[in-house]
């Protein structure tokens, strides 16, 4: 079953397909936060069923590579940068029309923040998920982390020697499409432009001390949801190939957290 519902609803139709003996490819987020996805992933494993993330951008060769380098590097990596910007009219029209925010922020009900914070996940999910991902990092320390209506940021600690910063924003009319990932070392930089869709146009620059080269991998042109396919089909021959989206849940939490906002707690099915 393939569930493209938005993040709110997840847990409920996931649960209720392993409960019906089905394979579930759940669209990313794949849930809330940590306590849903202990609650999934507990139900995954005594049903026998998998539940796969469609963190689709994953399975592209484009980062891939990206992750090939950062762990293949000459030197590790001492601090990262994920940058996604994509300019929602709606929102940028809505922050031009807030003259006073505050007293804008008061008027809006509890559902209409639900909303938006939920829209907001959706994009910096991206931010958190592709970070850990590519260092093979299961857990992070957030060092400080600003919520608004329309963008989040935040700074983290993946190890004593590797940190990162991460950016979201879709009222940016400076900045209306960043979708981008770079690490860097005292000698290397890798940097992947569009990750999130590479298979329309995509960049990975590797520089090396004073060269700089760039890498495009397109294959045979198949999107990334095609690769994703064939990754869930081996996901349901082999489980053990399944990869837990625990862990960014649980960074995600924290990073809520620390931006004073707290945790998505209002999970009304509907609101989103």
């Amino acid at each position: 079953v393939y569930i493209s519902l938005p993040t709110s609803f997840h847990l409920h139709w996931a649960l209720a397909a392993l409960n019906a003996g089905k394979h579930v490819l759940l669209e990313k987020p794949a849930v809330l936060d940590a306590s849903e996805a202990e609650v999934l992933l507990e139900a995954a494993k005594k049903s026998r069923k998998v539940v796969f993330e469609a963190a689709h951008y994953r399975f592209h060769p484009a980062a891939r590579r990206f992750k090939q380098l950062v762990s293949a590097g000459s030197t590790p990596p001492n601090f990262l940068e994920v940058r996604f910007s994509m300019l929602d009219p709606p929102a940028l029209l809505a922050r031009l029309g807030d003259s006073d925010a505050d007293a804008a922020e008061s008027e809006r009900s509890q559902a209409e923040r639900q909303h938006e914070r939920v829209k907001n996940l959706d994009r910096w999910w991206y931010c958190v998920d592709m970070l850990m991902w590519s260092t093979g990092t299961k857990d992070a320390e957030v060092l400080a982390a600003s919520e608004t209506r329309f963008a989040m940021s935040a700074a983290l600690r993946l190890s004593p020697q590797l940190t990162a910063n991460i950016s979201m924003a879709r009222d940016s009319l400076m900045d209306p499409f960043t979708w981008t990932v770079a690490a860097r070392s005292d000698t290397e930089t890798f940097e992947l432009r569009n990750f999130g869709f590479p298979f329309l146009w995509h960049r990975l620059n590797v520089r090396r001390g004073g060269n700089q080269n760039s890498e495009t991998l397109y294959g045979e042109g198949e999107t990334t949801f095609e690769h994703q396919l064939g990754y869930f089909r081996e996901a349901v021959l082999n489980p053990e190939l399944q990869e837990s989206f625990l862990p960014t849940m649980r960074v995600v939490d924290r990073i809520l957290e620390a931006s004073g906002n707290g945790a998505l707690k209002e999970k009304v099915m509907g609101v989103c």
